[in-house]
């Protein structure tokens, strides 16, 4: 039968007909291990069952509604996000996608200080996003490379910089398109205090790192900042279309009576709302954000030990179940990616970079952690 399905990157042929937890299964019946999360979203694995519940129950109350309307699920959905992220006085905002929420955040930046400019690292995925409301890219975005801080001469990396005209940073602590890069914590620190005291925002780009990814609820949870605004991705949801803003009383305050123009068909639905709050209470009772951390440390010593075998692999590096291994350019990321696929393993390869990542959800087993470090090392054995 003819594919009429537009992809947009190199893909496998096998017709994935059914997933649960970190297992997936093709139509012959072959099982798959997925160490991709979907995109990174399923922390919770595929097909959880308390999300399906609150799918189906709330499928028979409401799921969609007028931005105008108002709808309990939402709120409690709002107070739950408000608590996990620590912001103990502000409001939230529920969308469908990542990108549409760092959008959003960087809108609602421009719009609350009435500034120009916001600062993100080239590193990023989100600094190429293009156009801003009515901002070209190339005229409010200042990409800086976080790899070129030199602790013990800040001063450079900050040179050239006007802070009064800055509406906020943008910080991607760990995704940076796939590679898995951690910037200094200094710089992290130091860079929030020069644009918060200078009336700008500080937003965390959680939509790769939240919801336990680190081994922490959120990627800036590693380091000593407040963010003003947390932009998240479809992870609360657990892959359902759902994201989310979460912004202090501060930044609301400074948007009453303004408009960011912003016009989404599903802003706030009640559908989106029972799922986040399915996620998070699902997250709470199984304690998976210690889990995380703990499995994480298992999937880092099986990444390391491969790293002492084989000189090809150049680097490993990661925090909780999100992990990267960088190899030389011997050894092709694609190629293995392949092989292990038909071992029964989706891996995530990034050929421009050469990296293989790894983002299981955060309840895998921890034999399939050990079942796949050994199938790969039997694949790196086979081409050396």
């Amino acid at each position: 039968m003819t594919d009429n399905i537009f992809y947009t990157a190199p893909h496998f042929e096998q017709d994935i007909v059914k997933a649960k937890d970190e297992y997936m299964y093709d139509s012959s019946g072959k099982e798959y291990i997925d160490f991709e999360s979907g995109i990174w979203c399923c922390a919770l694995g595929h097909s959880n069952d308390r999300v399906n519940q609150a799918i189906k129950d709330q499928l028979d109350k409401v799921t969609h509604l007028h931005t105008k309307l108002v709808n309990s699920v939402s709120k409690k959905a709002a107070d739950d996000l408000l608590r996990i992220t620590g912001i103990k006085k502000g409001k939230a905002v529920f969308l469908t996608s990542g990108s549409e929420a760092v959008e959003m955040g960087l809108k609602l930046s421009f719009a609350a200080t009435d500034r120009k400019k916001a600062i993100m690292f080239s590193n990023s995925y989100y600094s190429a996003l293009g156009t801003t409301g009515n901002y070209k890219n190339e005229e409010c975005i200042i990409k800086k490379d976080f790899t070129a801080y030199d602790e013990n001469e800040p001063e450079s990396f900050f040179s050239g910089i006007d802070f009064s005209q800055v509406a906020c940073c943008i910080f991607e602590l760990g995704s940076t398109s796939g590679r898995v890069l951690f910037p200094h914590e200094k710089l992290v620190r130091e860079l929030s205090q020069r644009v918060k005291s200078s009336g700008g925002y500080v937003i965390s780009n959680e939509v790769t790192t939240g919801y336990g990814r680190t081994g922490k609820y959120f990627g800036f949870q590693h380091y000593d900042i407040m963010p003003d605004i947390v932009c998240m991705g479809k992870g609360i949801g657990n892959g359902y279309p759902v994201s989310a803003i979460v912004m202090t009383d501060i930044v609301a305050s400074a948007m009453a009576g303004k408009s960011i123009g912003h016009v989404q068909s599903h802003q706030n639905d009640p559908l989106g709302g029972a799922v986040v709050s399915a996620v998070i209470k699902e997250f709470e009772e199984r304690d998976l954000i210690r889990a995380s951390a703990n499995k994480g440390k298992l999937l880092s010593k099986e990444l390391m030990t491969l790293k002492e075998k084989f000189q090809c692999i150049k680097d490993v590096r990661g925090r909780g179940m999100m992990h990267a291994v960088e190899f030389d350019q011997k050894i092709l990321v694609a190629d293995i990616s392949a092989m292990m696929f038909e071992k029964g393993f989706l891996i995530g390869a990034n050929g421009l970079y050469n990296v293989l990542r790894f983002d299981p959800c955060l309840i895998i087993n921890e034999e399939s952690i050990l079942k796949m470090t050994k199938e790969l090392e039997k694949i790196l054995n086979q081409l050396m």
